[in-house]
């Protein structure tokens, strides 16, 4: 599911950036449900499930791998990786948003992007999020894991029409903080991003507990269903008006993505072995399509000769070509992790 997200991610870029068209056909889609073009519907709405479903697989994962190493009466290693981890993410995500090229529109500009809460953010926040009701979990112990993340997802969900009407949030604090909730860059704000990472965590918690049933066919009866009813809770209960139709719409594909993907894993796992890789090392993919795609930090990347300067086939064939040398490019990922070690060991940090 990882690879898949990242992949999908690659592709989603750099088409939705090249496509002259994209611009007008998405428009179209949104303002009467159609474009006229069922490829370009069809690109858009899985274009539109990657973030969703990269959020709520890294919920799934970092709790089935909390669970994996919980132990009642011992401390929890992965407690303190997730923490480095999380605060890494953030420190990558600012970073990715230093342009180097105009360095100093780059914090003087009346809504500075650099105080964007981008994709990265957003996880690493939701990460110390999900340790957070951990700790909490491992020191009431009454409740259920699960149930910490599922209130805490319906939580988010719910406030997200309330605080959509906001002009800003918090009111009249730094554009840093604003842009976590409701700011002028709030591309991934916690409200609603994060709800998904701790639908996630939910899933992960009964993964671990089920772990041994998990493609029994009743169970996987179960979950299709929960993914039906979260679509018809949400095209019932919330206005498409209101905005917020997408987020349960999109939590019932995700957990129908879950299920295909549960029943594909021997496959994968006996065939597709480089595809599988990819899925371990999102993080390096991420950063790396970021500076070459969107000239991140360098402030020059492809953007600066492709955008909305392609024909649909150029941009398939270009995502293909995109698709295709991130996958080898991520074999040099060793290269660059053993690079971080040792200049974070010269720093005196922590590596996660």
């Amino acid at each position: 599911m990882r690879a898949f997200a990242i992949l999908m991610m690659l592709q989603g870029h750099f088409i939705g950036l090249s496509l002259e068209a994209f611009d007008a056909l998405a428009s179209l889609k949104r303002s009467t449900g159609t474009s006229g073009s069922l490829l370009f519907d069809a690109w858009y709405f899985m274009k539109g499930l990657t973030a969703p479903l990269f959020f709520f697989v890294t919920g799934l994962v970092f709790v089935f791998l909390l669970l994996k190493n919980h132990h009642p009466e011992k401390r929890n290693p992965r407690v303190k990786k997730g923490i480095i981890r999380g605060f890494e993410l953030i420190f990558w995500g600012y970073l990715l948003q230093l342009n180097l090229r105009y360095f100093t529109s780059t914090f003087h500009s009346n809504t500075p992007i650099i105080y964007a809460f981008h994709v990265l953010q957003c996880i690493g926040v939701s990460i110390l999020i999900l340790i957070g009701l951990y700790l909490l979990y491992r020191s009431i112990k009454n409740i259920p894991l699960f149930l910490y993340y599922l209130l805490g997802g319906i939580l988010l969900f719910g406030v997200y029409n309330t605080l959509k009407t906001q002009p800003s949030f918090p009111a009249n604090s730094p554009q840093l903080l604003q842009n976590i909730f409701k700011g002028p860059h709030a591309i991934f704000p916690l409200v609603p991003w994060a709800g998904f990472v701790l639908f996630g965590g939910v899933f992960g918690a009964v993964m671990h507990t089920l772990k041994n049933k998990f493609t029994s066919i009743p169970l996987s009866i179960a979950l299709l269903s929960i993914a039906l009813l979260s679509i018809a809770f949400g095209l019932k209960y919330i206005s498409y008006k209101q905005g917020a139709v997408w987020l349960y719409d999109r939590l019932g594909d995700v957990l129908i993505v879950t299920v295909v993907f549960i029943y594909l894993e021997n496959w994968f796992s006996k065939r597709w072995k480089l595809f599988l890789s990819v899925g371990q090392k999102t993080l390096f993919i991420y950063l790396w399509h970021t500076i070459i795609l969107y000239g991140g930090i360098v402030g020059f990347g492809l953007n600066n000769f492709i955008k909305r300067q392609l024909t649909a086939p150029e941009a398939i064939f270009g995502a293909l070509l995109f698709l295709i040398g991130f996958v080898y490019f991520s074999k040099l990922s060793p290269f660059f992790d053993a690079l971080k070690a040792h200049v974070f060991k010269f720093l005196k940090l922590p590596v996660s």
